[in-house]
């Protein structure tokens, strides 16, 4: 039997010293009512969690390094150690979460402004339902890639365009031709949109047919553009680009002024593009901390996935003083931060104000502050793990910038529904978002799009007691800049 030594997490010592505080003076009789602890059970659900993902990955590692040893292992009894392992693994399934599916597919599908424009795109083959992913389309056959999610009257959850149909059309640079990723000013209702301006990147012959944008449109007013930036070439390839993640910079801390800067990643050519709303953009490279070294494997149910790509996820602390800017490689566990005023003009030296943050949980591309904590994917667990960066302080006895990324907890998992977990986010609601799109299967063709395996993509929303990191600021919309 696999026996593990559990760390006691902060909450694990809170809960234990309200227990203690709770029943330390036994009450008469007439006030046993006052004992009463309703859902105690939930106290303990993260250290559960936290156990099964130990107990599991220990299994995993231990028999793999038996099957090293040992090539001509009886594979019969392999399979009833399999068995007994996964039963006992799979109980953390039925643990109650917290997290909500608000949305779910199987295949991904439109609101189609009628029966005619779907036929038409079928027949030419602009629409094929099973080759796109929530998070990403980047493949012929799915034309509109920034979208919301609506709900038919039958229940099923399909995407509409936004702002509209014809702020996508392939082949008109003024439009959207491969959006990636977005951010939303919570206090202004601005939301801006990278767009890669290729089409067709995962194709052996991508089609590059616009340069890379940013495109800011103004929800409050039902998507009107009101900042569209072309990159120009020296500072994202009009080629050879994948931007891939985004994050929004105030400055002042209150946001008074609105966003200044936006920092983005540029997965293939390993850069942080940085857009400064006075129409100025930069980009700083570094080959070791944006680059690829030999972590280039991912295990994901057992099974190995080679992954070689450059920067992807990133994030903003929520302290504009002196905020952080965090970034990490998806097939990598370490993450790396620099100050923001190093990026905040162009020529710094880059490379030698980078900090190793520490390791994560597990390997994972996406990942947002709020003002607890980050929140980051962790996909060999199927999971969304939190780091408390209160508790990091505190222990530490360091400030933010230097304390190391050690506080880690289980925010929500499940092995069957939250496989490649993705595209992070919080609102000013305390609530978090993120989707979820077997990318794995997707990528190795393996994805059963006709929902004999359930729903491929998924949205969740889950409260917890935390706020965006661009949250709080003035409520009044700066009408001088983009904000």
């Amino acid at each position: 039997m696999v026996l593990l030594r559990l760390k006691v997490t902060h909450q694990e010592y809170y809960t234990r010293t309200t227990l203690c505080q709770l029943y330390l003076c036994i009450p008469p009789p007439r006030d046993y009512f006052r004992l009463s602890v309703p859902n105690y059970q939930e106290w303990f659900q993260e250290s559960v969690v936290f156990w099964l993902h130990m107990f599991r990955a220990e299994c995993n590692t231990r028999v793999h390094r038996a099957l090293e040893i040992d090539r001509d292992v009886n594979m019969t009894t392999l399979r009833r150690s399999f068995l007994s392992i996964e039963v006992l693994c799979l109980a953390i399934i039925f643990i109650p979460s917290h997290a909500e599916v608000i949305h779910k597919f199987a295949t991904i599908d439109y609101e189609w402004p009628n029966a005619t424009a779907l036929a038409q795109s079928l027949a030419n083959g602009d629409f094929a339902s099973k080759t796109g992913v929530v998070s990403h389309s980047d493949v012929k056959g799915i034309p509109p890639g920034l979208t919301t999610v609506v709900k038919c009257a039958d229940g099923k959850s399909v995407l509409r365009p936004y702002p509209n149909w014809d702020a996508q059309k392939i082949g008109d640079c003024s439009a959207l031709q491969l959006p990636m990723s977005m951010a939303i000013n919570p206090n202004t209702g601005y939301l801006y949109v990278i767009d890669i301006g290729r089409v067709g990147i995962s194709s052996p012959n991508p089609t590059n047919l616009c340069p890379a944008k940013l495109i800011v449109y103004d929800t409050v007013l039902g998507g009107s553009t009101i900042l569209s930036y072309e990159f120009p070439d020296s500072v994202v390839s009009r080629t050879t680009n994948y931007l891939n993640d985004i994050v929004l910079d105030y400055v002042n801390p209150k946001g008074a002024c609105g966003v200044k800067y936006a920092y983005m990643t540029d997965t293939m050519t390993r850069s942080l593009v940085v857009y400064d709303f006075s129409h100025k953009s930069w980009v700083y490279k570094d080959p070791v901390s944006m680059g690829t070294d030999n972590d280039q494997d991912i295990t994901i149910h057992g099974i190995i996935y080679p992954v070689d790509v450059g920067v992807g996820g990133i994030a903003m602390s929520p302290h504009f003083q002196l905020p952080l800017l965090l970034f990490c490689r998806i097939q990598e566990v370490v993450s790396r931060q620099v100050h923001t005023w190093v990026l905040r003009t162009p020529g710094n030296d880059f490379v030698s104000t980078t900090r190793l943050v520490g390791s994560k949980k597990s390997q994972g591309g996406g990942m947002v502050f709020g003002h607890k904590g980050l929140f980051f994917g962790a996909l060999e667990y199927d999971a969304v793990y939190k780091r408390d960066m209160e508790a990091d302080v505190i222990s530490q006895g360091v400030s933010e910038g230097e304390a190391v990324m050690e506080t880690q907890d289980p925010a929500a998992q499940n092995w069957q529904t939250m496989q490649w977990t993705d595209a992070l986010s919080l609102d000013n609601e305390s609530n978090l978002y993120f989707t979820t799109n077997r990318l794995q299967k997707f990528v190795t063709n393996k994805m059963d799009f006709d929902g004999g395996d359930g729903a491929n993509f998924r949205i969740f929303k889950y409260n917890v007691h935390d706020k965006s990191y661009l949250f709080p600021a003035v409520p009044e919309r700066p009408e001088s800049i983009v904000g």
